[in-house]
Parts: C-alpha cells; structure tokens; sequence
C-alpha cells in the first residue's frame, strides 16, 4: 500500500468513526432465567438494527485477509439478504431467535448489514491471532539461528533421554493450531487412531472449523470406464459452501464398485505455499454396496485414478504422493465440528470419514503454523536437513515419541470447542441447550496453545477474567466441569507484545495456565557474519511481561523463542526458522510430556506446573518478565520422578509450592467465574459455533488446593501488613538444609546516559565497555529513545526510520583493536519499530567467554522513507543488582529437610506507608544444600497496592523500579499488534454509596505521546462497555498493527496532553440482573502508552480519580405489589449537558408508563429529558418525570440508561487536528423488584 493510500485509508475510517461517535444501544438476550443487557460498541445503532457482538479486527480470516467471519442471525429474508452481500454462506437454518447462517464478506461490506431489516443479530468472529515473532533480515540471516538439537541440549532434552530413556512414550499432547501436516516424514508416526464404538476408527485429529468437507457426489460409470463429471460442480463445506466447476471426465477403469456408484468430488485446499490445489477425490465400496472404504486422490492430476494408490479406511489415512508426484492432501478423516449445520443442529462433533459416501472431510495444515507448532513438540528426528553454519542435521522435538492430537481451530476460531473436545468432552443436546459431557477419558493430556488475542476489548471481561483465560481456568480445576474430570494441562503463549510491561495476551493472562515467554539462544551469523557462538538465557526484548490485569505475576516460565529451524510444512520445503512465543510454548509442552511420562501420567495439571516452575533456572530477570525462569527439563524430569523414587538421579531439585494465590483468586474470581460460565461462554459459542448455549457448571469450586509456585498476595492497603507461607519439599535422597531466606529486590547500582546522533541516512553507531564495568551486576538495561518527529516525520503513521539495540560481546581474536562482524557474539538485541528501545541482559560478566572479551553496544539506523536525516538519539545503560528487600522478612530463616519431606515457610510482608497505588512485584530467595550440592531458588511474588480517590500517581519518573509506577517507557510497535506498548496496573476503593459517577484522568508530557486507559470493575468486567468509558477510546483510534491514532480529551476548545474517561459504581456491560457493587469496592484501571514523543526514555504521567457530584440512584431493591402501578423514584445530576437529551427506560417482568414516553408495554422507550441545557438531568422525583411500573411476574427488573457529555474529542492526522468531537457517556442504573407481600 501506498503512504497515499494508507493515509486517505486511514482519514477515511476514522472520520467516518468519530463522526458518528458513539452512542451505545442496549438489546436484550433471554437465556435461562436470567435478564441480559447487551451492549454494542463504536458505533450508532437504531433500535430496528441488529445486535453486534465483537469487532472486524479479530473476525479477519487469517489467510483472507480482506474478509471477516461471522454469524448472522434474523427473519429469512434478512438473511437471505446477507447471502446475497457476502461472498459465502452457510446453509441457511432455523434457530431459535429465527433464522441462521454464517458468512464470509469483504470487510467493506459490513457496513451493509447494519442495515439490513429484521436482522436481530451480527455475531462477528473471534479469531485469535499466532504468537510466532519475524526476525528482520537486515539484522539476523537464516544462519543465526539453532537447530532443534542445539536446544534440545542446553535445556536438558538430551540428558533426559540418555538418563532416562524417555521420550513422551504414551503422552498425547494436543496443538490446537492451524492444522498439523502429518503428511511430514518426520511427524508420520506422530498420528495416533482410535476405535470408536460400533467398530469405528477415525484419526484423532479435529477440524474444529469444519474447513474442508467433501460432499461426495454419485457417478456411474460408462462402458469406456469414465464417469461423466465434466461441467458438474463439486461441493467443498469450509464451512460456507464452496462450489468448484470440474472441466474434465475421471477415468475409473476396473476400480471395483459393488454398488457401481463412484462417489466423486475436488479439493479445495489452501496450502502454505500460498497456492490452492483442486485434486479429484473419488470413494469407492469394493466389496459391500454402501460401504465406502476406499479412497483415491488424482495427484497427478491426470483425471485417472486407476494410476493413483488407494488410501483404505482400515489403513494408513495419511494421504500423500510425495515420492512421485512431491504432492499431499491431508489426513482423511478424523473429525470435525458440524459448524455450518450441514448434518445436524445444533452443530456436533462428527466423524470425518462417512462410510455410506455421503461425505469426506481432510485435515490439513494450511498456514504451516500448527506443523513447526507439532515439531516443535514430536518431530521424529528421521529427516536429514541442510543447517546453515551447521551442515546436515536431524530436527527432533522435545518429546519425539509422544503423539500429536491436531485440531485446526484458527481458520474459523472454535477453540472453545476446541479446547473441550481435546479435555474429553462430547455434546449431549437437551430442551435447554447442549450438555458438555466428560466421555471418561481425556483425549489429549496437554494442550498446547501458540496463539492469543491482542484486543483488551474482544471480550466484555478484561483479559485474565475473560471467555478464553476463564476456560482454560474452568479446564485446569480437577472435578470442577464434572466430578470425575481430572483437570487438563494447558500451556499458553504468552504474546510478542514486549518489551512493554503488561503485555501478556489473553488466554495468558489466565491464572491456571502455564503461560510461557520467550528467552534467547543466539547462535548469530548476519550479513556481515557474526561469530558462530552462542549466548543464551537472556529474555528478548519482545516477549510479553506480566503483570496481568488482576496483578499476577505472569509469564510462569520462558523457554526458548527467538528463533530456530524446526520442521516445516512440505510445500515450503520440509523446514524453516520458527520463532516467538509460539516456539517457545510447544517446547514448553515437550517438556510437560516428558513429566507426563515419568509420571505414568499422575500429574494434576497445578503439580505439573508447580515442578516446571520450581525447577526452572534462574536467568537473572525480574518475576514479570522471566516468572520462575528458564524451563530445565532435565531437572524438572528429575524432580517427577523423584516424586516416587528418591533415589533417581539428578541435580539437586527442591519443589515450591504454594496456596497463596489460590485464597486471593478463591474471592476475586467469584463474580467472573458465575458471569462466563453461567452465560458469556455458553451464549458466545452459540452465536460463534453451536446454534445453541453449551451448558456448563458454573459453581465456583474451590481453588486453594490449585498450588503454584510463584505467590499473588492479594489486595492490599499502604501501611497495612500479609502473612504468607509456602512449603519446600527436599526431593533428594539426602538430608538438605534451606538457608538465607531473604526477600530480594532490584537496586540502581549505576546508570550512564550517552548523547550521539547517527550517520546521515542511516548506518551504526558504537560503543565499547570493559567487562569489568559490569562486575557484580545482576540485571542491565540497555535502553534507546529517539523524538518521534525522526520515526514518522510527517505524522501520517508509517514508519520513517527505525533504530534498533544490539548487546555483543566482543572477542578481539586478532588483536588489531577494529570492531569485526566474525569476532561478534550477540547477547540480545532490541529490533522493535517505535521511539524506544530496550534490550536487557542478566548477570553479563559471568557468561562471557573470554576473561579479554569487551562488551559493545550497537546502535543502528534504518531509513525507510522521507529525508535522509542524522537522528539523535539516547542510549542509557542502567546496571541492578539484587539486594535485600527489608518489607520482607521471616521469623526462621533456615530449615532442615529430611529426603522427600517439607517445610512449611512463614514469612511477612509489610506495605511501605507511602505506597502509591499499583502493582509491586518481588522475589523470594533461598539456599537449598546437601552433600551433592547446592542450589538457590528464587520465587517470585506480586501484590496490589489498593489507592483511593485522588492522585494515584504521586511519584515521578523512579528508574530504580524495574516496574516504574511513576512513569511510562513506550515500548510502541508498529509492526505488530494492539497490545505493544507499556502498561501499567493500578487499583482504588469506592468508599461511599455517593461515589456512584466517577472521573478518571490521564495527562502526559510529551506532545506526541497519548495514554488510554481501561477501568475494571471488582467483578472483572470492564465498568461500562463503552466508549469514553471502561473501554476508554481504544476501539475507535486502533488502526492495525500496533498503530494507535495521536488523540486527545478536552473540556477545553483546544487539543490537550490528557485523556478523561467516565464510569460509574453500578455498570451492566453484561448482566443486568446481578447485585449491585455495594462499597467498598476495588476497582483496576490498565494506562497503556500508545504512542510515545521519543523526547526521552521515560515518561512522567498523572492518573488522578475523583467523584463527579449527582443525585440518588435507584434502591438496592424494590417490594411491589402484583397488578398495580407503582411510581419509582430516582434523580440523576450530570456535570455535562447531554447531546442526545433524552434517556431510555426499560422494565422486565412489569408493564411501564411514563408522562412523556406514554405507551404501556414491556420494551424499552426512549424519553425525551426533562431540565435546562446545563447540567443535565434525569429526575424521577415528583417534581420531574414520572415513572411507573405494573409488575406481573413476582420479580423483575427495571434498567434506566442515560447520555452525557464525557468529553471533547480530538484526534491527528498528519500536522492537523481534528475535533472537538462529541462523546456521550453512557449512565447506567438498575434495580431488581419482587413481589411485596
């Protein structure tokens, strides 16, 4: 695209946003018993148009990229209609609020169903996104990067299996993914079949998205052997109907039928090569009329079958021609998920290969993803691949005897179902929706995930509340979905999204997850051919940190994912670098089958994590950015087994276990948990997948038996104290003794700041340092910061220039005192596209090769459009050790613990005084020693510190704070997505019922920066989802790829460096019908820096919260009588006048009057509002309008939503600003009545 283009694009779409902003329009959803409100967002919604659910952005298909998915819901004709815009449709079928079908269509003809009448609903697709990280080519060559043996043998794989023998024999880990090419050599064996009853056997593998079933047409053929396809088309369900034109005859020959009816149809694959291949399918019954069990695939593509093999049901499924024709298909058969509702409705799961003829379906991979994704975890290690700098190599996984489960679930986005499916779950339709029910058996033991959602806002919960982090939280609590259901280990990327804080994705942000970052191994080799050696156990500069919304400590683990050859699909030539979280995930999940398997498999899935995080390796780093370290298999391996036999062999390896976290979530939870498992999860699947509401339990269990090794000490006040314990198990078979218990934080030992400017243009700028420079130092932050008017100089968002941070230890071999590429070893690098830079390294002197070796900092210019300018720049180089932490302290310190025994550890923590409102995070230290050595463990922790009403922020700028409360650091991306950019957590107490309308505010200092800020309630949804409010204005000024529109709030006629949202105590994104907060009551506001001035590297900013004077809300309840009208008062005082000028009541469960809305009936109506311009006013009392209900059910509720004016609204593009812009904040109130007796 153009500069021109994207910039029109770009004014375009958010003029047409803005000038329509944005008024919210509640519909009203039955399910069960309860009364849902429904409210939409971004844009102006009339009453007669339909309900939409999620946003464009992550409803786009990952391989067509113009197109969204969704589900349209309403009369016939509406649909009908949206048959006719779209580009493909399902079948149309009947639901129960009408008619259905899902659809595919360009993104610019979305805007044409909003205005389709007697459409009810628009259900907008939720499709996650990968988490596999690019490496730019001006910085690293192909030859920089690892093979799989290299990993495997720095972490411990390969001692695992010399030691032990173990290989992840019997374990089944499931990548839920893009597909898994299994038609690989190297995953062949990795394809594990099951017998169903009645003697049926499918492949366990699942298109979850139904992305390719055949509908297998009957031909009989003519006396020359042919049968006549030619000019018929076939019928490929992906899930919308696809139709392909057949151009020639297939020629059958002697192929035996016994019925004589050849079943024919063409595939429609989309292979990574990014080429689609229509191969002719033909399904013959060879021997019982009906029976089809043989299958043909015209891979040479000639129209004769009679040279092709047969591919029998009874057989090896894997279809494939790879000797001859280099050509494959997939797997045929399986199962996949009836999405489209072609067999059945509501969907179900259905076996993939139809033994009457009627239809076949193939799995397949096509992105290439979930393949490298499999290998990462089972490659057999079989093939020989030309390595470059390394020559011919093998590429096994981590676990190359364990079996892959693969389930496509990205190209549609089933991975609810996806997830269920894998744990062991089967539907069981009943009058009131479909029953999840545990079949008995897991069908995976592992599920491994390398995807996530950037959108803080996909979702009516704030990520780690939300639908995906809440499942996942619901699949890892044994019993907790059924009795007998033992819990399933899920491990989760945790996102690309760094090096800002905060960062981590949904479902990372889940707390019963093991969510997993990505740490280095660089064995760089660049343009200029650095050294072949390697440094490894840094954290890369883009790896998601913690903490999440709810202030854990997130990611657990890091596991390698800056990049390494891995196994590929064939059709881009078997191999090819893998990177990012999504490496480091299936790695991680390698491991865990491992212990799986020195297990037998009796691990829970909280004791599974706890031993990987226990025994993980410190690499020097903060809890939020490497959580318990670097995942040790060989240790972690060793630790399992010992849990049955002590006398394994092995490091020395202690198990750290805790309830801690358990007790906080076991309350903080509670809302969420009863919220998405009662409706949000059941109701999405349905307008998402099923057709109709899974149900699910949704009594909170009891989380404290959930240990984990890292702790969340709660919510906490300053001045206010926390007694904690853990308990250290000795898994050794000798006595050891736990000494130096200590808390521990980061100390500012010194910090350099260097001024330079670059070559005119672009190029490097260098910087030499003796290593003694960095004796003692546990931590160093390198950090770079340029002004924003260099990165896009005529402020129309496209990149101009970049700088990017490489760390090197330099070995001069030659002794000529010159810089030389091959001398070069890189330690970490910081290569992201935005204003600011960091690259960290721990503990640096000691992994240095060479007593002689120097470090080097290279900073380095990129010019990609615009003036060749020379761009100043800062480097500052910040050196931390760690250091006793005085707020923690134990009353014992050291312990002496017998073989296979613990010891239970108490400790006390103290909230400084002036603690300022926010997340603060922490280590545990300690010695562990027997007589075959000694280890130190450290443990990290988190809390949050609860602020009240006033200024949150009342420190500046504190740089000795790794997680810097006072300040910001940037960390924008504009090559990746929503969630770049540094964030930070912070927390305050609603006090006093009068507090009910509340302000908060962000203001900045640097003119082309620009903060947001999302609000969460206590029951993790955000408070009003809203524009101007809990969502802040982050859906209306994201445009794509981490690029964030400069805006602004003003009460002013003016632009300002401050952003304003409104939200009040009683919110209803969601339910209506829950009780309302009653104080005090915590609520948590996330500030992320969108865009950052570049003027230095980090940036003041004041959060400030304050209560907005009003009225008198509706009562906590009403009592009235059955069959009478009852007047109900209430007043409203707004400090803003309203645009809009009128407000909207809406009663369940009673007829409603009012004087100036008149009517009687039981759906909303708008009231036009009473009162002067300024300020506005709602006023039920007598002296206002007069509202009245006529209950006729013995509960019920009545919902009152008024407008007000938030704030001005500016925005910029290029050198001009637009605005002032209206934007209405959307007032919420609600009451529940019951019958007065």
């Amino acid at each position: 695209m153009s500069r021109r283009v994207a910039l029109s694009r770009i004014k375009a779409n958010f003029m047409a946003i803005l000038l329509i902003l944005v008024i919210i329009t509640p519909s009203t959803i039955f399910y069960a018993n309860a009364q849902v409100n429904s409210t939409l967002l971004g844009e102006y919604i009339k009453f007669d148009r339909p309900k939409i659910v999620g946003n464009e952005k992550l409803a786009t298909h990952l391989k067509f990229q113009e197109y969204v998915m969704g589900t349209a819901v309403g009369s016939l004709d509406a649909v009908n209609q949206v048959k006719s815009i779209a580009k493909a449709t399902t079948n149309i079928v009947k639901v129960r609020d009408g008619y259905s079908a899902k659809f595919l269509i360009h993104k610019d003809n979305v805007e044409l169903l909003k205005n389709i009448k007697g459409l009810k609903i628009i259900a907008l697709n939720k499709v996650p996104e990968l988490e596999v990280a690019s490496y730019t080519k001006e910085e690293f060559s192909s030859e920089a990067l690892p093979d799989m043996f290299i990993v495997r043998e720095f972490t411990g794989v390969n001692q695992v299996n010399s030691t032990f023998g173990l290989e992840g024999e019997g374990v089944r880990v499931a990548v839920i993914d893009t597909g898994v090419e299994y038609a690989h050599p190297d995953l062949r064996n990795a394809l594990e079949y099951i017998t169903l009853p009645g003697g049926f056997r499918e492949p366990l593998v699942l298109d979850a998205d139904e992305s390719h079933v055949m509908l297998m047409q009957g031909f009989v053929k003519n006396a020359t052997g042919w049968i006549n396809t030619n000019g018929t088309y076939a019928e490929i369900v992906e899930p919308w109907l696809n139709m392909v034109l057949v151009t020639k005859d297939y020629y059958v020959g002697s192929i035996p039928s016994a019925s004589g009816v050849y079943r024919f149809c063409i595939t429609d694959l989309y292979f990574p090569d990014d080429y689609v291949y229509n191969f002719g399918v033909l399904l013959v019954d060879p021997t019982s009329p009906g029976n089809y069990t043989v299958a043909y695939i015209d891979f040479n593509m000639n129209a004769d079958f009679t040279d092709d093999k047969p591919v029998y049901y009874d057989g090896d499924r894997v279809a494939e021609d790879l000797d001859n024709t280099g050509y494959y298909a997939g797997v045929l058969g399986g199962f996949f998920y009836d999405i489209g509702f072609y067999f059945t409705y509501p969907g179900d799961f259905m076996r993939g290969w139809d033994l009457s003829g009627s239809y076949l379906s193939i799995f397949y991979d096509f992105y290439g993803h979930g393949t490298s994704c499999a290998g990462s975890i089972a490659s057999r290690g079989k093939e020989l691949y030309y390595v470059p700098g390394y020559g011919f190599k093998t590429l096994p996984g981590i676990a190359p005897k364990a079996k892959i489960v693969g389930i496509k679930a990205l190209w549609y986005g089933n991975t609810e179902l996806s997830m269920l499916w894998a744990a062991g779950f089967d539907e069981q339709v009943s009058e009131d929706g479909i029953r999840m029910v545990y079949s008995g058996s897991k069908r995976a033991d592992i599920i491994s995930n390398s995807w996530g959602v950037s959108y803080q806002w996909y979702d009516y919960y704030a990520f780690g509340y939300d639908i995906e982090s809440m499942l996942i939280n619901g699949l890892s609590v044994p019993g907790f979905l059924d009795p007998s259901f033992p819990g399933i280990i899920v491990v989760q990327a945790a996102g690309n999204g760094g090096f800002g804080y905060g960062t981590v994705t949904a479902p990372g942000a889940a707390s019963f997850a093991i969510t997993v970052g990505a740490s280095t191994a660089t064995h760089f080799y660049s343009f200029a051919g650095y050294s072949a050696e390697a440094s490894v156990d840094d954290v890369i500069s883009w790896s998601a940190r913690g903490p999440s919304p709810l202030g854990e400590i997130k990611p657990d683990v890091v596991n390698v994912g800056l990049g390494c050859w891995d196994i590929a699909p064939m059709a881009v030539g078997g191999y090819d670098i893998f990177s990012g979280t999504s490496l480091a995930t299936p790695l991680t999940a390698g491991t865990l089958a491992l212990m799986l398997e020195a297990s037998n498999k009796m691990l829970t899935p909280s004791q599974a994590k706890t031993l990987l995080m226990s025994t993980a390796k410190d690499i020097s780093y903060n809890g939020l950015v490497q959580g318990a370290g670097r995942v040790d298999s060989y240790s972690a391996v060793a630790a399992t087994k010992r849990l049955s036999n002590l006398n394994t062999p092995g490091p020395v390896t202690v198990k750290v276990s805790s309830t801690e976290t358990g007790s906080v979530l076991q309350s903080k939870l509670n809302d969420a948990w009863i919220g998405q498992f009662s409706y949000n999860i059941p109701e999405s699947v349905s307008e998402w997948f099923s057709g109709e509401p899974i149900l699910l339990p949704y009594n909170v269990p009891s989380f404290i038996p959930m240990e984990t090794t890292s702790m969340f000490l709660g919510y906490l006040r300053p001045g206010s104290s926390k007694t904690f314990s853990f308990k250290v198990t000795n898994l050794n078979s000798k006595t050891g003794t736990l000494s130096n218990l200590r808390g521990i934080t980061y100390n500012l030992v010194k910090s350099e700041k260097f001024t330079d400017s670059t070559p005119a243009g672009g190029g490097p700028v260098w910087y030499v340092f003796d290593q003694s420079e960095f004796s003692n130092i546990d931590l160093t932050r390198f950090t770079l910061n340029f002004n924003f008017k260099y990165f896009d100089y005529n402020l129309d968002y496209v990149r101009d220039n970049r700088l990017s941070l490489f760390v090197f230890e330099w070995i001069d071999s030659n002794k000529n005192e010159n810089i030389e590429y091959n001398e070069l070893i890189v330690i970490n690098a910081a290569y992201a596209h935005g204003t600011t830079e960091e690259a960290t390294v721990g503990n640096i002197q000691n992994r240095l090769h060479s007593p002689d070796s120097k470090i080097v900092v290279r900073v380095y210019h990129t010019r990609y459009y615009g003036p060749s300018f020379s761009i100043p720049f800062e480097l500052n180089i910040l050196k931390y050790s760690r250091a006793k932490d005085s707020s923690i302290t134990f009353t014992t310190t050291s312990y002496s613990i017998g073989p296979g025994a613990s010891a239970k550890i108490s400790g006390k923590l103290v909230v400084p005084s002036n603690a300022i409102s926010g997340v603060v995070e922490g280590l545990i230290a300690f010695d562990f020693k027997t007589s075959d050595g000694t280890i130190t463990k450290y443990i990290p922790y988190s809390y949050m510190v609860v602020g009240k009403l006033g200024q949150l922020t009342t420190k500046s700028s504190d740089e000795r704070k790794l997680y810097d409360l006072g300040a910001v650091r940037g960390a924008i991306d504009w090559t990746w997505r929503a969630e770049s950019g540094d964030w930070r957590v912070y927390s305050f107490s609603v006090q006093s019922l009068k507090d009910y309308l509340l302000k908060i505010e962000a203001s900045w200092t640097q003119a082309n920066s620009t903060l947001e800020l999302y609000v969460i309630g206590p029951d993790g949804e955000f408070a009003s989802y809203s524009i101007g409010s809990g969502v802040g204005y982050n859906p209306t000024f994201y445009n794509s790829a981490g690029i964030y529109i400069w805006h602004c709030t003003s009460e002013d006629d003016a632009p300002t460096k401050k952003i304003t949202v409104y939200t009040s105590v009683v919110y209803g994104s969601l339910f209506i019908t829950k009780p309302k907060i009653k104080p005090p009551a915590t609520f948590t506001i996330l500030v992320h820096q969108v865009l950052h001035g570049g003027e230095k590297m980090s940036e003041d900013f004041n959060l400030t919260v304050s209560s907005v004077p009003g009225g008198i809300r509706l009562p906590q309840k009403l009592y009235l009588p059955l069959n009478t009208w009852s007047q109900v008062s209430s007043k409203y005082v707004f400090p803003f006048e309203s645009s809009l000028r009128q407000y909207y009541v809406e009663v369940y469960g009673a007829y409603m009057r009012t004087i100036r809305g008149g009517g009687i009936g039981t759906i909303g109506m708008m009231v036009a509002l009473p009162g002067t311009p300024a300020p506005s006013t709602i006023d039920f009392g007598p002296y206002g309008e007069k509202l009245e209900v006529y209950p006729i059910s013995a509960s019920g509720t009545i919902l009152v939503e008024g407008w007000m004016r938030a704030a001005n609204l500016y925005y910029r593009v290029g050198a001009s600003y637009y605005g002032p812009l209206e934007n209405d904040y959307i007032f919420f109130d609600f009451t529940n009545f019951y019958r007065k007796v």
